[in-house]
């Protein structure tokens, strides 16, 4: 393109409104991206963040614990306990089961499908057993 003296060169108002419009196509579209993919997280979260909830207060239920001098020790289950088979929790569609590496098992509700297992200890006599604490629903 040949200039002539005092002729300025600006790009066309056309092609700036096409840059515009397609800068505010893409912002658009990415922000509606951004919003559904962050709805879809948090909607199939919902039941795994209940668990770990359940997990959370579960592990620290007196009603299971192993107490000593008026202490109760988190994660740490008294087998007596386990047998009475009474919880403080309010399971709410949720159930959970104890299970220890000598082969006992206790278990909280109907377990349909487990989810989750936490390793717990279980206080059996004098010993201490490793166990796992398993989540279903």
């Amino acid at each position: 393109m040949v200039r002539m003296k005092g002729q300025a060169y600006i790009l066309p108002e056309t092609l700036i409104d096409i840059l515009q419009l397609i800068t505010f196509v893409a912002l658009f579209v990415g922000t509606f991206l951004i919003f559904t993919t962050y709805n879809v997280v948090i909607k199939s979260s919902f039941e795994d963040r209940e668990a770990f909830t359940l997990v959370d207060v579960t592990l620290g239920d007196k009603c299971l614990l192993f107490e000593k001098d008026g202490n109760f020790f988190k994660g740490v289950f008294d087998i007596n306990k386990l047998r009475e088979g009474r919880t403080c929790v309010n399971l709410d569609g949720f159930s959970f089961k104890f299970d220890d590496v000598r082969g006992n098992s206790f278990a909280f509700g109907k377990c349909k499908s487990e989810k989750y297992s936490v390793p717990v200890s279980i206080k059996i006599g004098e010993n201490f057993v490793i166990g796992k604490m398993v989540i279903c629903y």
